[in-house]
């Protein structure tokens, strides 16, 4: 009785108010009205126009400082990179000049012929080794220059012009500095720059080549520069040629210029000469903003933005006339449906307030629970990442061990072709492992891998492995997770030996077309004894959580792998082929290779 007295004692109270003074209302509230939304288009225009003018110019310092950043991360992890590889290929000069047998030999006065080409043989046997570790386009050369006879070994990688024609550019170089004992330098040929790093004796010269034109991939929003001491030694990126490189920072208008309009330097030094690497990248600032097609279209938007103003008049308008006498009806109904009343203010202005302040609150706690929401679904991103590069990490450390255990007995046997071999494949084999950060590679590398680790097995001359390659060639480029298809070789090779047979090793893969896409079907088996028949039953059971067991840490390893990367939609089955042998099944999602720009 007490709630509905109140009811309505506020319905009488309002339509008496409104009975005594509507047509005073209906005349003020006209003319306030019109004043009201006068001042409020003026003051919202404004402060759009600042608004919008305010964010013009945090954009263009904030992607001029990100752009800042980006330069000397970059800056420091180029120079970081060439530093390593020529403090590396210093020190292995240094230590042939001062310990290597053969230098030390034809560093004698007189030496005759045999013995001097003998020496040099196996001297350039030593050059060819660190040659096909270098990284880039470089070499280690040794030089005779009372005889005019050079011999270089280089890496495999690709450059201007041919071999023959750069030792002969290397030869005149090395002509002019031939009575040096310490030289650091550098000489052009085809365009394309080159380091050379040299120490010689009685005109016996040894040392390296690094092209530093080819070092790094060029980048059209980027400029490297080399820099000695005010010498422009090289421009690689873009379009910047030297001689505008020359003309930016020779003219004495380096720091205006630099940080202006045009361009953001960072700069790292060398440990090379008085070297420095300049990294530039161009940062238009307000002219580039005017001519961009951003700037237009913000002012497309102007008359949209004064639509949606005039919008929100008309909402004030039903804010001032409408929506109280509507919120109160509403209002009214909700308390007879409930029986409780759940309060109403006394004006309608106090009312319209306190609905856009829970309007306010409704939107912070929507936001927030986005926010929170957001944040947990990038931790668990985060954590299945760092699950990712754990798992893809994990190595069999008896395995190294007894490879350079291997090696080492091979170099007391001197058998130095077998341990040459079994370096390069191991070395392939360790840089496939530890690639960084990659959980996808295409199946064209998997199968290298493959061939790399049995190749090593057979060295170790644990048993002789026949490996049978029936992949489509349309498949070599697809995408799958790393070690997918070594581990089950590995597999294979440490437990299908039967004594007195040859160990065969089939990889088969074909695309298979389903309803929801297509697939990539992979199928490794052997010759052995096959799976035991109490682990089939373990080995096809799903893995959604990586336990650690003594046996198939591999196996439970990719499948775990795997279904972080595909989910439920990968399938693996694991059987003995009727003929014999263990036989495993790898059904996967077709992901196409990236391209080395993308």
């Amino acid at each position: 009785m007490k709630i509905r007295g109140r009811i309505q004692k506020a319905f009488k109270s309002w339509k008496d108010q409104k009975r005594k003074g509507g047509s005073h209302f209906a005349h003020a509230g006209t003319s306030s009205l019109h004043s009201y939304l006068l001042a409020g288009w003026a003051v919202t225009s404004g402060l759009v126009l600042a608004v919008f003018f305010a964010y013009g110019v945090y954009s263009i310092y904030q992607s001029t400082q990100e752009l800042a950043k980006s330069n000397r991360i970059l800056a420091d992890h180029y120079a970081l990179q060439m530093n390593k590889d020529i403090d590396s290929l210093k020190s292995y000069v240094d230590r042939v000049y001062g310990e290597n047998v053969q230098f030390q030999t034809l560093k004698r006065p007189f030496l005759s012929e045999p013995e001097w080409y003998s020496t040099v043989y196996y001297l350039a046997n030593n050059l060819e080794g660190r040659a096909g570790t270098i990284d880039c386009f470089g070499g280690v050369f040794f030089y005779d220059a009372q005889k005019g006879e050079l011999r270089s070994q280089y890496s495999g990688y690709t450059h201007e012009g041919d071999d023959y024609r750069l030792n002969l550019c290397l030869k005149a170089y090395l002509n002019q500095i031939r009575n040096e004992v310490h030289h650091e330098g550098s000489f052009s040929y085809e365009g394309e720059t080159y380091l050379v790093y040299m120490k010689g004796i009685r005109e016996k010269l040894v040392g390296f080549v690094i092209n530093i034109s080819s070092y790094f991939a060029r980048e059209d929003a980027v400029e490297l520069i080399f820099r000695d001491g005010q010498t422009v030694l090289d421009v690689v990126g873009g379009g910047m040629t030297r001689q505008e490189a020359e003309a930016l920072f020779l003219s004495g208008t380096e720091k205006t210029t630099a940080q202006g309009m045009r361009y953001i330097v960072a700069a790292e030094p060398i440990r090379f000469l008085q070297m420095e690497l300049l990294v530039l990248q161009e940062a238009g600032g307000i002219r580039a903003l005017v001519g961009s097609w951003e700037f237009w279209l913000l002012f497309i938007l102007i008359p949209l933005i004064f639509i949606g103003i005039l919008f929100k008049v008309w909402q004030l308008f039903n804010h001032a006339l409408v929506w109280p006498v509507e919120h109160l009806a509403n209002r009214l109904g909700r308390m007879k449906e409930n029986g409780e009343p759940d309060g109403f203010m006394e004006t309608e202005r106090t009312k319209v307030r306190e609905l856009l302040e829970i309007n306010r609150r409704l939107d912070e706690i929507v936001e927030e629970m986005q926010r929170m929401q957001q944040e947990k679904y990038e931790k668990e991103m985060e954590a299945n990442a760092a699950k990712l590069q754990y798992y893809q990490l994990q190595v069999n450390p008896h395995f190294f061990i007894n490879c350079f255990n291997l090696v080492d007995f091979l170099l007391s046997d001197k058998n130095v072709d077998t341990v040459r071999l079994m370096t390069r494949w191991l070395s392939e084999h360790f840089r496939y492992v530890f690639r960084s950060q990659e959980s996808l590679v295409t199946v064209g590398e998997e199968l290298k891998e493959v061939e790399a680790y049995c190749h090593i097995y057979m060295v170790r001359g644990e048993m002789p492995i026949l490996i049978k390659l029936d992949v489509a060639e349309e498949l070599l480029e697809c995408r799958v997770p790393i070690l997918a298809i070594q581990t089950f070789v590995e597999n294979s090779v440490k437990y299908a030996r039967r004594p007195g047979q040859i160990l065969s090793v089939e990889v088969a893969g074909k695309r298979i077309e389903k309803e929801d896409g297509s697939y990539i079907s992979i199928r490794i088996s052997d010759n052995g004894t096959g799976y035991p028949p109490e682990k089939l039953e373990e080995l096809n059971a799903l893995v959604t959580q990586f336990r650690y067991h003594s046996h198939h840490v591999g196996i439970d390893n990719i499948k775990y792998r795997i279904y972080l990367i595909y989910g439920e939609r990968a399938q693996l089955f694991f059987y003995n082929a009727p003929s014999g042998g263990a036989a495993t099944e790898i059904l996967l999602p077709e992901r196409e290779a990236l391209s080395e720009n993308g």
